[in-house]
C-alpha cells in the first residue's frame, strides 16, 4: 500500500533525527523497502541514516548505489553518495565525479555545487572553490553560505 510506504518512510526520517531513535528509524525504512524494493526515498534515507553511524558506510554506500542502480538520475542518493565519499580517504576523487555528475544532469544545483565547494577546500583548491561559489551566487543571489565562503577564501588566499 503507497500510504503505508510514504509513512513508513516519513516516519523513519522523523525517527533519524531523534536521539537514540535510530535503530527504530532504520526499521521504518527496511519496512518501506519491503513493500517496494525500489524507493528510491527509503532507500536514500537509510543510507543516510547508516552514513552517520561508525563503522556503516559501507551499506551506507550500498544503499546510495542500489538507488542509483534503480535510476541512474537519482540526484539525491548521487549527492549523498559523494558526501560519504569525500570523508573516506583516499576516495576524494570518486565524490568529485559523483557531486559533477549531479551539476551535469541538473545543471542549476545548488546542494552538490556546496559539498563540490567544500571538497575542493579541504583539497585547499581555492581558484575552483571561487568559482564554485560566484556559479551559486548566480543561481542564488546574495546566498549567505556562498558568501560567507568567498570571504573564508579570501581570507586563506591572504595567509599565502
Amino acid at each position: 500500500d503507497r500510504n503505508h510506504l510514504q509513512s513508513r518512510t516519513e516516519l523513519g526520517r522523523l525517527l533519524s533525527k531523534q536521539p537514540g531513535r535510530q535503530a527504530e528509524a532504520e526499521q521504518c525504512f527496511r519496512e518501506a523497502m519491503r513493500i517496494d524494493r525500489n524507493h528510491l526515498q527509503s532507500r536514500t534515507e537509510l543510507g543516510r541514516l547508516l552514513s552517520k553511524q561508525p563503522g556503516r558506510q559501507a551499506e551506507a554506500e550500498q544503499c546510495f548505489r542500489e538507488a542509483m542502480r534503480i535510476d541512474r538520475n537519482h540526484l539525491q542518493s548521487r549527492t549523498e553518495l559523494g558526501r560519504l565519499l569525500s570523508k573516506q580517504p583516499g576516495r576524494q576523487d570518486e565524490a568529485e565525479q559523483c557531486f559533477r555528475k549531479v551539476i551535469e544532469i541538473e545543471k542549476e544545483n545548488i546542494p552538490a555545487r556546496r559539498e563540490l565547494a567544500k571538497l575542493y577546500v579541504s583539497q585547499n583548491r581555492l581558484q575552483e572553490t571561487k568559482k564554485l561559489y560566484a556559479e551559486i551566487l548566480r543561481l542564488k543571489p546574495n546566498d549567505r553560505w556562498a558568501l560567507d565562503g568567498l570571504e573564508r577564501v579570501k581570507q586563506l588566499e591572504q595567509r599565502k
